[in-house]
This record gives C-alpha cells, sequence and structure tokens, in this order.
C-alpha cells in the first residue's frame, strides 16, 4: 500500500488534530488558557472547570475519542465558516 500523498504545492496547509484520550490535566490547561486569553481569574472559571470536569472525565475512553472528534469537527467547521467570510462567500 503507497504512502500518503507529499503536498508539493500549497499555499496554505492546516492540520486538524484530536487527543483520543485525556485526564484532569487537560481540562485545567485548557481553563488555564481560558484564564490567560480572557485575562480572568481563575476563581471566576472555578465553576466552569469543574462542570467540564464533571461531564467530560467520567466518559469512557471510546466516549471521550468520539468527544474530542466531534470538538475536532467543530473547530474546521469554523475555519470554513470563517474562510468564507474573508473571501466574501
Amino acid at each position: 500500500m503507497p504512502g500518503p500523498i507529499p503536498i508539493v504545492d500549497a499555499s496554505h496547509v492546516v492540520v486538524f488534530a484530536n487527543k483520543t484520550s485525556f485526564s484532569e490535566e487537560l481540562v485545567d490547561s485548557y481553563v488555564r488558557n481560558v484564564r490567560d486569553t480572557r485575562g480572568t481569574t481563575m476563581e471566576k472559571l472555578q465553576g466552569y472547570g469543574a462542570f467540564m470536569k464533571s461531564k467530560l472525565l467520567p466518559l469512557t475512553a471510546e466516549e471521550k475519542a468520539q468527544w474530542t472528534s466531534k470538538q475536532t469537527h467543530i473547530a474546521l467547521g469554523n475555519l470554513f465558516v470563517g474562510g468564507c467570510r474573508w473571501l466574501s462567500v
């Protein structure tokens, strides 16, 4: 079976990847990123982080892989919307 076809000519290349498993550490890292991006405090985001952990951490490994895959598709959709706006489509 041949390998992947190399990209030889492109003005832009976007690669999407998703984690297939995660732990509390990844959620904490995400909440810290939200804090830094929005210029807020961890105290204000404490409930948000706890909510995310309560919903995501109990998922099975297969459910986590499915959830992260769906999040990647959301990001892809946002890229398409942004590209259409940029192109005025």
